[in-house]
């Protein structure tokens, strides 16, 4: 095979210089960066990109024993002054815009070019690749114009190119999609009369759409499209229209449903809220039954367990702020339960909004400065507040803040953060790839300690840190001694483990999600697969969590469909349980464990495992599980439910009478056959 350097001397040391000649005297320079020749016409570059076949630009014709390259010339048109005028204005842009017909041509190339280092014997990898691509690979029935066709064709590409490029044109003649590109292009070419007509059109047809009856999810669509064009208007036209629509939680009727997870566990509906039209990014349950959302929108509402709007704040993205994170931002609980915070802002049990100023840097290719948080808690003293974020260039930063949110000082360290431990006044940093260090509020370096996972509990009382992640073995540290101690998120050591159990449970022996129990005597831990395990942190002794017989039933999940003579046969999988070295071991192929929640101080463990909740007791001994078909969160007094584009919030019972059921949230079918050794079982054939 020839040797992909070799190729590249063709492409740029032959093909290249060659169109040079060509293109060159038309005003167009060579950008390799680019892949292409450019000429710059105003706001607009005209580019010819050039290509070569990745795995096969060259073609030996035997009929006339010469080698050739083929190569493909497509016309473009490119604006980086839009591009980066966009991105400081809203943040985003790009504008690219193809035209005309594509050249296919081949050039002849002498096959005294080469030298016997351009090629080399291809392993046996290699050679299956060849082979899956050449199967795959559809004849070629393109027809390839010879160099010199190709010379005589160009001018007109070029001339075309030109002609296109006039901006009201370009618009005029735009067909599909990128259509907003054009609109901004408009703007910033001076044609900004013409642009506003096209919001004003666009604005006319969507509010006429929503004085109509619409699906939720068109409705949703629509309403975000109109804010964000009352957005553009402005910043492009410094013209403010004001709100037309504004998208809200709605409160919906009670259907009365019912969750019961253990005997004396049971919880029934008070609340059904709608957000199918501001969406929810992240909602937190208080043990009080409060409800809080941060939609779609980016505002933040807050409602009471009768549904009473308690908070309403709007998040504005200006710099400064962690823009980049807040479509993934969650909340989370800081020490005591007396606030949440999301990303830097603190919510307080009194409805207040703090927000925690970060020293942002900007990033390269971004419009807006930010920064990465890795920790909020107040202080040992609640006095005020402690921040860990990093910029962009991974520098970690530890700021203080006193109660109202004020800057006190900032501490650099020059390491990426993992987390911020307040009980103890460490935090923890990424050292090499292997390792990491614990430093002091201070900046002083403690001590390092080898661990390769970045997800990371601590114990209730700050003594321990449970590092885990993808790999085999997880690390516990204790944070006084400094000293580390590897705990098996699967029994691996037992002998032919790995080599009996692989093809069950794929390649991943690590864990997904762990915590400590509210007392730290024990630690749950559960993988993707559906592995779930509990250690007692005295001894650090393990033990398989395994579902009941009747609760393995009701895990059943669809395995895979096999295609065999015309045949489709789809197989469902039961998980079940195997003897190996004295130790039983349960064998599951889905329903991870995504998280856990402890009730009444750890008497019930609930963990959710898939679009399941799976309860334990206080001996770990399941006691219920149910199919709710979404997300939930449990504390001692409600839970809540997220189905959909609903939130339902339960209450607690006491008192619960024994025919109280939990109601059927998703229709499952058990199994009609038992399952084979390997807890398969045929669905259908067809």
């Amino acid at each position: 095979m020839i040797r992909k350097s070799a190729l590249n001397h063709l492409r740029y040391d032959f093909l290249i210089p060659l169109l040079k000649e060509h293109l060159e005297p038309l005003g167009f320079r060579y950008v390799k960066s680019a892949a292409g020749f450019i000429r710059n016409n105003g706001a607009l570059n005209e580019k010819i990109r050039v290509f070569t076949d990745a795995r096969q630009p060259l073609h030996f014709d035997e009929r006339t024993d010469t080698l050739y390259l083929r190569f493909q010339l497509s016309a473009e048109l490119t604006s980086p002054k839009l591009e980066k005028w966009l991105k400081e204005k809203i943040g985003r842009g790009n504008f690219r815009r193809r035209t005309g017909e594509a050249l296919l041509g081949q050039v002849a190339v002498d096959m005294g070019r080469f030298s016997e280092s351009d090629f080399y014997e291809p392993g046996q990898a290699q050679e299956f690749k060849n082979r899956v691509y050449a199967s795959l690979r559809r004849p070629d029935r393109e027809t390839y114009l010879t160099f010199g066709e190709v010379v005589e064709k160009i001018p007109k590409m070029v001339d075309e190119l030109r002609a296109c490029a006039d901006p009201v044109q370009l618009f005029e003649s735009w067909q599909g999609h990128n259509y907003w590109q054009h609109v901004y292009l408009l703007i910033f070419t001076g044609h900004a009369e013409r642009a506003r007509a096209e919001y004003q059109t666009r604005l006319d047809a969507a509010t006429d759409a929503l004085a109509g009856d619409l699906p939720a999810e068109q409705r949703k669509e629509l309403l975000a499209a109109l804010t964000n064009w009352q957005r553009e208007i402005k910043i492009f036209f410094a013209e403010d229209i004001g709100k037309r629509h504004t998208a809200e939680v709605r409160i919906t009727e009670n259907q009365s449903m019912r969750l019961r997870l253990a005997s004396e566990l049971a919880y029934a509906e008070q609340l059904r809220l709608d957000v199918s039209l501001t969406g929810a990014i992240s909602h937190y349950l208080s043990p009080s039954g409060e409800v809080t959302i941060l939609g779609d929108d980016l505002l933040i509402r807050r409602f009471s367990p009768n549904g009473t709007l308690l908070l309403k704040h709007q998040i504005t993205l200006t710099p400064g702020r962690v823009n980049p994170y807040w479509k993934n931002a969650a909340f989370k609980v800081l020490r005591g339960g007396r606030a949440i915070s999301i990303n830097n802002l603190v919510l307080t049990a009194d409805n207040r909004v703090i927000e925690l100023p970060g020293e942002a840097e900007k990033e390269q290719g971004t419009a807006q400065p930010f920064f990465r948080i890795s920790g909020l808690a107040p202080t040992l003293d609640d006095a005020g507040y402690v921040m860990l974020y990093s910029t962009y260039n991974k520098r970690c930063k530890l700021s203080r803040y006193d109660a109202a949110g004020g800057l006190l000082e900032t501490t650099l360290i020059g390491e990426h953060p993992v987390a911020l431990h307040p009980q103890r006044g460490e935090i923890i940093t990424w050292a090499t790839s292997l390792g990491k260090a614990v430093y002091g509020f201070d900046g002083r370096l403690k001590y390092r300690f080898k661990c390769e996972d970045d997800k990371v509990v601590f114990s209730p009382d700050g003594a321990l840190a449970f590092f885990y992640g993808y790999h085999t073995k997880s690390t516990l540290l204790d944070l006084a001694s400094g000293d580390t101690t590897p705990v098996w998120g699967h029994p691996t050591y037992l002998k032919n483990y790995a080599a009996t159990f692989y093809g069950d449970i794929e390649n991943n022996f690590g864990i997904d999600t762990a915590a400590f129990t509210p007392d730290g005597k024990h630690l749950i831990g559960g993988a993707y697969h559906g592995k779930y395990a509990v250690w007692d942190t005295d001894q650090w002794e393990r033990r398989e969590l395994i579902p009941s017989p009747e609760h393995r039933r009701r895990l059943a999940t669809k395995l895979s469909t096999v295609f065999t003579n015309g045949t489709k046969q789809e197989y469902g999988f039961i998980p079940y349980v195997q003897k190996h070295a004295g130790h039983e071991i349960y064998v599951s192929r889905s329903n991870g464990l995504r998280s856990v929640h402890f009730v009444d101080d750890g008497k019930y463990t609930v963990g959710q495992v898939g679009n399941k909740l799976l309860c334990w007791d206080a001996a770990f001994n399941d006691t219920g599980l149910v199919n709710v078909g979404g997300n939930a969160v449990l504390n001692s007094g409600f839970a809540l439910l997220r189905a959909k584009s609903e939130l339902v919030l339960f209450s607690r019972l006491d008192g619960v009478a024994s025919d109280f059921k939990s109601s059927d949230f998703v229709m499952v079918t058990d199994p009609p056959v038992p399952p084979d050794a390997r807890g398969r079982w045929l669905i259908s054939e067809e």
